[in-house]
């Protein structure tokens, strides 16, 4: 039987690399050009850099969580961290995705304490967490999803 540990980094893996929901974040970001990722062909929507750079900001504030962290409440963080301008910036942001996630999976690894815990000063548990932000990593893995399909 797989354990808790076990299952949180698999499904953390999915939410990035290859699920069943179709292409993975991963795959959709891989060599895009800086101007589609820059692009925002949707009127008032999130860039897909924006988009990779939220998701990477909100799995390392699950990592610092499981570190000892307190969870902070709706609101409290600018959490659309702005992004850069030159391709250099943009291959940064996609670089930083990919740590955000492995420095995530290792404090899953290393976390000592019951997953079903509360997250001071929230009133959800460290396991609704982790799956939270797995959700929020598929959520957004749509958007790019249209983003792209939008770009002419």
């Amino acid at each position: 039987m797989e354990g808790m540990k076990d299952q949180l980094i698999r499904r953390l893996e999915e939410s990035l690399e290859d699920g069943y929901h179709g292409p993975s974040m991963y795959k959709l970001i891989q060599g895009l050009p800086i101007d589609e990722a820059s692009a925002r062909p949707l009127s008032k929507r999130h860039s897909i850099w924006e988009i990779v750079n939220h998701t990477a900001f909100w799995m390392t504030i699950c990592e610092k969580v499981l570190e000892g962290m307190e969870h902070p409440a709706p609101g409290e963080l600018d959490d659309w961290p702005k992004r850069g301008s030159t391709k250099q910036e943009w291959e940064e942001s996609v670089s930083q995705l990919g740590k955000a996630a492995d420095a995530l999976k290792k404090s899953i690894k290393d976390y000592d304490g019951d997953f079903t815990e509360i997250t001071p000063p929230s009133d959800f548990s460290y396991e609704w967490m982790l799956n939270g932000v797995c959700n929020h990593n598929l959520y957004h893995t749509g958007q790019v999803i249209l983003l792209r399909a939008s770009n002419p």
